[in-house]
């Protein structure tokens, strides 16, 4: 069983350990934990710089390295009455411990943190104390798949408010001492042979509201906070690196468009088959999935420039990738079945398209009836023979 005694003694020792040897960091972000060092990037030199891997699109493995930690200093530099930590994790077998922690040398308890148990998902540490809620009863945190949390303090109200899975869970709130969170403490990730992987870890100085928990669960994003960003604050020395395993099965790419988002399959299944296999997505998320219905410029826009940023979506198909548009009664019509504005979209068409050629197969003519993001043109729009087999899109509302 952990304890919590134990563990202040270790942090404790830790702090003094470092002495001279962070001296030259005074006010940077610091990592102790074998070859770990995590250093705001202004602080280090150009050649430095060469051996550092940026976290944005990365995640810390402490399964192989248990016993590893990285601990970030001068993070929190005023009085915080109110604030949020939103992180994405990974555990694989049920376990007792503390993914993170922030604690000051000079104070005998943990201000707040993040506790794994052996059942559930993991609960907030508040001065030392572990604060219950409702747990969901589909939540597994030990099921070896990545889970997003989002937590909210307010040291005013004594309130808390907690995401799980994008889910907000019944709003709570705890006693003893209000906070708030004080400056000069140290967080620390890992450290005591608790086995997951992190990606995502933010600290903000305000709640994040439900709409921004929505999109970062959602869309698999690692966010940006501003008293702790992941993707701008810090860089890592690549012993605990590993690139991040968000993404769902066979799924290159994800993003979010307008309280829409787009998954970017590069599966190879002809027209039929890619409706289908979107409305199977829906059935199992519970909502109403199709192939992309990209009817504004905004969402247009967002999904090309997705797939155009992103070499493996380029190499994950050979001619391109079926989007929710097809012909019915002479007509290009959208999934949900609304015609397309051919103002709207005139300068999304490749070049002399659409075209409507006919081609004769196995004694029948076929019409370009349906339309893909036509990789050769880069990724413009492009009428085409609906038995060819191409990657495909699909689309499903989220809350925002």
């Amino acid at each position: 069983m952990f304890d919590f005694k134990s563990f202040i003694v270790v942090c404790m020792c830790l702090v003094l350990w470092r002495g001279a040897a962070t001296e030259e960091f005074e006010d940077e972000y610091v990592v102790i934990g074998g070859n770990n060092m995590l250093v705001n990037k202004r602080s280090v030199s150009e050649s430095e710089q060469k051996e550092i891997v940026n976290l944005e699109d990365k995640q810390l493995d402490f399964a192989e390295n248990p016993s590893s930690a990285v601990e970030i200093s001068s993070v929190i530099s005023e009085d915080l009455y109110s604030i949020a930590v939103c992180l994405w994790f990974r555990i694989d077998q049920p376990q007792f411990g503390p993914i993170w922690t922030y604690k000051r040398p000079e104070d005998e308890f943990i201000q707040f943190g993040l506790i794994s148990l052996t059942s559930g998902p993991p609960k907030p540490l508040n001065f030392n104390s572990l604060l219950s809620y409702d747990q969901p009863s589909s939540m597994d945190a030990y099921d070896q798949q990545w889970h997003h949390m989002c937590v909210n303090w307010d040291y005013t109200a004594g309130l808390l408010q907690i995401y799980i899975d994008g889910n907000k869970l019944e709003d709570k709130t705890f006693g003893g001492q209000n906070g708030p969170i004080s400056p000069g403490g140290t967080i620390r990730l890992g450290g005591t042979d608790l086995t997951f992987q992190l990606s995502g870890f933010n600290i903000y100085k305000e709640f994040v509201n439900e709409r921004t928990v929505a999109t970062l669960m959602t869309c698999y994003g690692i966010g940006d906070g501003d008293v702790f960003s992941w993707v701008t604050d810090v860089a890592v020395f690549p012993d605990l690196v590993k690139p991040v395993e968000l993404f769902l099965e066979n799924e290159i790419g994800a993003v979010c468009s307008e309280c829409m988002k787009y998954e970017i399959f590069p599966t190879a299944v002809d027209y039929d088959t890619a409706r289908e296999m979107c409305g199977n997505r829906g059935v199992q998320f519970n909502k109403t999935s199709t192939l992309a219905v990209l009817d504004t410029i905004s969402a247009y826009r967002t999904v090309r420039r997705a797939i155009l940023a992103d070499e493996e979506l380029g190499r994950g198909v050979k001619t391109g990738y079926w989007i929710g548009l097809a012909v019915h009664n002479n007509s290009f019509v959208w999934e949900d079945g609304t015609l397309l504005d051919a103002d709207l979209c005139r300068k999304q068409w490749a070049s002399g398209q659409p075209n409507n050629k006919t081609k004769l197969k196995n004694g029948v003519v076929y019409s370009q009836d349906c339309v893909q993001l036509w990789k050769k043109k880069s990724y413009k729009l492009d009428d085409t023979w609906c038995y060819q087999t191409k990657g495909f899109i699909c689309q499903y509302p989220i809350n925002c």
